[in-house]
């Protein structure tokens, strides 16, 4: 019995797609308020995740390239903060400093385990 192989691998790029899709659309709605800093909004692909405590950091970098579940990525997410990608280098540049976390009301609603 032979297996259609290329029917298969469709089907898994259709869902890699689907995967890709959900995970950027979910992450862009964390970023919708904009940089906690300087208010900065006009393009969400400009903002980025700063995460206050690197110990905590799971995933690296390319969250929206990912197939994580939504509840790793919303783990993640949760103890960041949304600054732009000007913001984000001067942090690191011991430029500025970074505000406290404060969870919004989205964040409070995320199914957490």
């Amino acid at each position: 019995m032979t297996v259609d192989r290329s029917r298969y691998s469709q089907t898994i790029k259709r869902c890699r797609a689907a995967e890709l899709r959900r995970n950027k659309e979910f992450i862009d709605s964390f970023k919708k308020n904009g940089c906690s800093i300087c208010g900065y909004k006009r393009c969400l692909a400009a903002l980025d995740f700063h995460h206050p405590d690197p110990q905590k950091k799971e995933i690296p970098f390319g969250l929206k390239r990912s197939t994580y579940s939504i509840r790793k990525i919303a783990r993640m997410v949760k103890d960041c903060i949304v600054v732009c990608s000007n913001c984000h280098r001067e942090i690191h540049a011991g430029m500025i400093t970074a505000p406290p976390k404060r969870r919004t009301k989205d964040q409070e609603e995320l199914p957490l385990i």
